[in-house]
């Protein structure tokens, strides 16, 4: 059975002399001519820590480490696991699932959720009619790209000497906001980039054609592209 400790203020106490520490060190059990195992086992592993002495370790650590394993200053930044070390950590969670798994969301929790949702929807989201950077991983010219395809054609672009310019404009389709890939200077044309055509997108070009008729969008699919010659593989 563990032994709980016997708090003195904010001590714990030693199981063989019952002398009150905020740390019963290795140094005094083996006064008592025994390890700190031995000790352990004996007495059921009581504590020997006080809870003063662990507060005091945590804030230093904290203060230690304070803005030290940020971005460079971390000492994996830039860094990924071996093969062999992911194949370890693959095998320990094989099986897990989450704490959600084949559990029914309340119906309480899922009104909020939907109320939530709609608070942050449309226009009242804070990222509404903004860009992020999101998945832009390609980089030509200072400028960076979402896919290798748009790379492709930006190249493409200055090969035949057709100026233009990478999500330049966006439109405001009231409920949400729209920016094509490209904007063709001269030809006053937008170009989307599309591998694959969802819904969600032909829902927007629906809406554009609603409420900017003049505009013209044209889509670049894998068929666009390599009858221009642009290698999409």
């Amino acid at each position: 059975m563990r032994r709980e400790p016997i708090k003195l203020g904010d001590s714990v106490v030693c199981w063989e002399c019952m002398v009150p520490f905020q740390l019963v060190s290795g140094a005094h059990i083996k006064g008592h001519g025994m390890t700190t195992q031995e000790y352990k086992r004996k007495w059921g592993n009581p504590p020997t820590v006080s809870n003063n002495v662990l507060e005091k370790r945590g804030k230093s650590i904290s203060k230690s480490k304070k803005g030290t394993m940020v971005g460079p200053d971390n000492p994996f930044y830039g860094k990924t696991h071996s093969v062999g070390v992911r194949g370890i950590i693959s095998k320990a969670n094989k099986g897990k699932v989450g704490p959600w798994a084949n559990k029914r969301i309340p119906e309480s929790a899922r009104v909020k959720m939907s109320i939530n949702h709609a608070n942050v929807s449309g226009r009242l989201n804070p990222m509404f009619g903004r860009t992020t950077n999101q998945a832009k991983y390609h980089q030509y010219k200072g400028v960076s790209f979402r896919s290798g395809w748009e790379v492709k054609v930006a190249k493409y672009l200055d090969e035949v000497g057709v100026l233009w310019k990478y999500e330049e404009i966006r439109f405001d389709l009231l409920d949400c906001t729209y920016c094509p890939d490209f904007y063709l200077v001269e030809q006053d044309i937008f170009v989307e980039v599309k591998g694959v055509v969802t819904e969600g997108f032909l829902i927007r070009m629906s809406k554009m054609k609603e409420l900017y008729p003049k505009v013209e969008v044209q889509i670049w699919d894998r068929k666009k592209l390599q009858s221009l010659g642009i290698d999409t593989n």
